[in-house]
Order: C-alpha cells, then sequence, then structure tokens
C-alpha cells in the first residue's frame, strides 16, 4: 500500500514509510510505493524539467519507466528516439513543421490504404544505354532511359528479401529515331546468371523505333525464389 505525501513535511522527518533527506524524497522501506496525491481538485505541480533516470523498457501500455494510466495531454512537443506504438492516431502532425508534409523510411499498413494524391520518383539513367545497367530499388522502381543503343540487362539490386511480395519496376525507354531496343533479360540481387523473363503473350516484346516503350517487371519472390514477369506498351 503506497504512503500519501501532504504539506507540512520537514527536512529529515521520517513519516511511516517516508523518509525526506535534503531534497530528496525516497521510500524508508523497500518496495514500497510512494503516492502524490492533493485533496479535492488540486493538483500535483511540477515548475522545473522532470527527468527520468529509469530505464525501464516499455514493451506495452502497463510497462516503462513512467507509466499513465490515464490519457495524456501534451501541449508542446513530443519527441521520441524509439519506436512509437499505439492504436489510431487521428490528426497528428506528421511533418517537422507542417502537418502536410512528413519522411518515413518503411511503413507497414496492414489495412485498408486510401490515397488522395500519390506521386513516384523517376530515376534517369544513362543515354545510350546498352547491356548491363543497375536498377536499383533503394533510388526508386521508376527508370527512364535515353536513347538506349543496345539490348539492356536489368541488374536489379536491394530487392528485399520478404517472402510472398511482389515488386514492380516501369523503365521507360525512349527509342531512337532508327532503331529500338528493349531489356532483354535481368539479374536480381548480384546473381550470376542474367535471365528471361516470362513474357506477356510467350513472347519478347518488339520495340519502336522512335517511339516511347514503358516496360514492366514484375518481381514475385516466394521466399525461396523469384519469378519475374515482363511486357511492354509502345506510344508514338
Amino acid at each position: 500500500m503506497g504512503r500519501r505525501v501532504h504539506p507540512g513535511f520537514t527536512k529529515g522527518a521520517v513519516i511511516g514509510d517516508i523518509k525526506i533527506k535534503d531534497v530528496n524524497i525516497s521510500a524508508a522501506n523497500p518496495d514500497t510505493n510512494i503516492v502524490l496525491d492533493t485533496s479535492g481538485s488540486g493538483v500535483v505541480s511540477i515548475d522545473s524539467p522532470a527527468v527520468f533516470t529509469n530505464a525501464t523498457n516499455s514493451t506495452n501500455s502497463g510497462t516503462g519507466a513512467v507509466v499513465v494510466t490515464g490519457s495524456l495531454g501534451v501541449a508542446g512537443n513530443m519527441n521520441v528516439s524509439g519506436l512509437l506504438n499505439g492504436g489510431v492516431i487521428e490528426n497528428t502532425r506528421i511533418g517537422v513543421n507542417t502537418p502536410a508534409t512528413g519522411n518515413f523510411t518503411n511503413v507497414t499498413v496492414s489495412g485498408l490504404t486510401t490515397l488522395a494524391e500519390i506521386s513516384e520518383r523517376v530515376t534517369s539513367i544513362i543515354t545510350s544505354a546498352s547491356g548491363p545497367i543497375t536498377f536499383d530499388f533503394n533510388n526508386g522502381t521508376v527508370f527512364y532511359a535515353l536513347g538506349p543503343a543496345g539490348n539492356i540487362t536489368a541488374n536489379f539490386t536491394n530487392i528485399p528479401t520478404v517472402a510472398n511480395r511482389i515488386i514492380t519496376f516501369n523503365i521507360i525507354l525512349q527509342q531512337g529515331v532508327t532503331a529500338g531496343f528493349y531489356v532483354d533479360d535481368y539479374t536480381i540481387n548480384g546473381s550470376p546468371t542474367p535471365l528471361e523473363p516470362l513474357w506477356a503473350g510467350s513472347s519478347p516484346p518488339v520495340p519502336t523505333a522512335g517511339s516511347v516503350d514503358v516496360q514492366t517487371f514484375n518481381i514475385l519472390y516466394d521466399g525461396s525464389n523469384y519469378t519475374v514477369w515482363s511486357q511492354m506498351t509502345s506510344f508514338s
């Protein structure tokens, strides 16, 4: 049972399980709770910064260095250097300066996701590309090649190895006026032997000179092996 601290205690006093020494209030006996309680509608007010040095890790809402049974109201900023786990987060500022922007490294959503607007970054690669070209997943999944000079081997790198996930790459090929080329084989995460994807219609695409061809790759990892499908759409 916790002891209640009331106004009027003096330095050096020992009241039951409570010991007051200098400016420290501690339990006189081990494993004893200290309860700060006011009368009626009074509050416990701390005018100076409060620092909690206990390093207990929080694994749920009932553990940690500070456990709040009721709700927590924060009028100013709150910075969390570890993980922030919770239920519903509504009307919460995500960006540093505005509620409309924010940056995340990885986001996992288990339920329905509804987006009003979405944009993807387009990564430019070298002009007159041919042969082995690296398409780094860390840089995005939409790439632009201007005037390819020959067929391309796509070296897809940094592909996540999470089972039962599919990743889609779009490679925009701005063809030259005399000949058209396409990505005819691929490697994944440094695999030694280039492989040919499974083609839409069972045949490789026929690129069109002077057009813009968009070649799509769907990469499925089942936990052991990759399956890759590809198709091309021509625009002119």
